[in-house]
């Protein structure tokens, strides 16, 4: 989702220079999609930790090092909860089966092609109006290539002007990317056949971390995210699971690189390599803490599949049949989209709840944002160690560890 964020060190400012300076950077700035290889994703390492607290402990162990400092005026924890809903594909009006049971057919195209669809908006607790709508795909991480620990995954989106209704607007990003060359997942998909599976409900807090390496001139800029997030059943009111993320994704590439990152395959390996490395120190420092390899929505499905693990007396009753004809094994979220209403009557039943949930998580961010002191936000290098780790040939995915609920 596009908010309008400034996540940079701009070199041409004192400031900027200054901040270089202190490390002895070269104003050299990378544009990342150039230097990386062709249609490359979009990298994410991603950490779960236990509490809030864990968050403050985070920015803490940054203010500590030498290497590593919080950008003056690019701290964002004021932005209004963000509502995903997690959308999938029926055939509508299908036949009775059992004792007179009127039931859609959960085809569930999208997740079938190893991808996501989701509807998202801000909402603004005290009024309860959206904001920055989109729809936006992305592929999943259980199926993405690893480089370094890091999933590469695929994404597409398109904001929804003030007015414009979901369906002209999932209409206009279909069209849109296909016209580009690069079809949507959903593109042979009509609205009439969306329904939701699964939602999110995420308090996020960012702000702009730069980084020195510890044995390279070189400073990444990344967007640091604090996400304190509930995953919803398919009728968006009820509450599975409570969590907190720690995201951080690159911005910015500033300074001499090495000679032997020559090639776009090792400047990724480089980047993605550093995101590790930080990612692995953290999990080292904050107990109970864990790389997460599941993306949102996949813990969302995880937890659905807790919800619905077992669904013999579904099957006993003829449902396979009506919805198996391939012979395709059945996913959790097929069982989900059976119970589930249009994408926009789901929405309109479930809005006072969302927007209960859009306060509470609210405050909650506030509450540990505001026990949080950050006296030395703006200062540069003031720590008293090196942030350092060891580059590791990562190339493998880590086991995956799936949620209960």
């Amino acid at each position: 989702m596009s908010y309008e964020k400034k996540i940079n060190i701009d070199p041409a400012t004192s400031i900027g220079m200054e901040y270089l300076s202190r490390y002895n950077i070269e104003p050299i700035v990378h544009d990342l999609r150039a230097c990386m290889p062709p249609g490359h994703k979009e990298p994410e390492k991603k950490i779960l930790v236990e509490r809030p607290k864990d968050f403050q402990t985070i920015r803490a162990i940054f203010l500590s090092s030498l290497n590593c400092f919080l950008v003056l005026d690019q701290d964002y924890s004021s932005q209004d909860p963000l509502l995903t809903a997690n959308v999938d594909t029926v055939q509508p009006h299908a036949r009775t089966i059992g004792q007179n049971t009127q039931l859609h057919i959960p085809t569930a195209k999208i997740l079938r092609q190893d991808a996501n669809l989701r509807l998202r908006a801000e909402i603004n607790p005290l009024t309860g109006e959206t904001i920055q709508r989109d729809w936006n795909e992305k592929s999943l991480m259980r199926s993405a290539q690893v480089i370094k620990g890091i999933a590469n995954r695929d994404e597409r989106e398109t904001e929804l002007p003030y007015g414009e209704s979901l369906k002209d607007g999932f209409d206009r990003f279909r069209r849109m990317y296909r016209e580009q060359g690069s079809p949507t997942y959903a593109d042979r998909v009509g609205f009439e056949e969306l329904r939701t599976y699964s939602g999110i409900m995420t308090a996020r807090s960012s702000y702009a971390l730069a980084f020195k390496h510890p044995n390279h001139n070189v400073l990444f800029v990344f967007e640091v995210c604090e996400d304190r997030f509930d995953t919803l059943q398919q009728n968006l009111q009820k509450k599975t699971a409570s969590l907190h993320e720690w995201e951080m994704e690159p911005k910015q590439v500033i300074g001499r690189l090495p000679s032997a990152i020559n090639t776009p395959e090792r400047f990724q390996e480089f980047l993605y390599g550093t995101m590790d490395g930080i990612g692995d120190y953290l999990v080292s420092k904050i107990p109970r803490s864990s790389h997460n390899y599941l993306s949102k929505a996949e813990i969302a499905s995880a937890h659905i599949a807790h919800l619905y693990g077992d669904c013999e007396y579904l099957i006993e009753n003829g449902i396979r049949p009506a919805f198996n004809k391939a012979g395709q094994s059945l996913l959790p979220q097929q069982f989900a989209l059976l119970s589930s209403d249009p994408l926009e009557e789901a929405l309109g039943h479930a809005w006072g709840s969302l927007r209960s949930r859009a306060i509470r998580l609210g405050m909650e961010r506030a509450k540990y944002i505001a026990a949080f002191s950050r006296p030395h936000m703006d200062a540069v290098g003031s720590g008293i160690r090196t942030l350092h780790f060891e580059s590791k040939p990562r190339t493998a995915r880590p086991v995956e560890i799936v949620l209960a609920a």
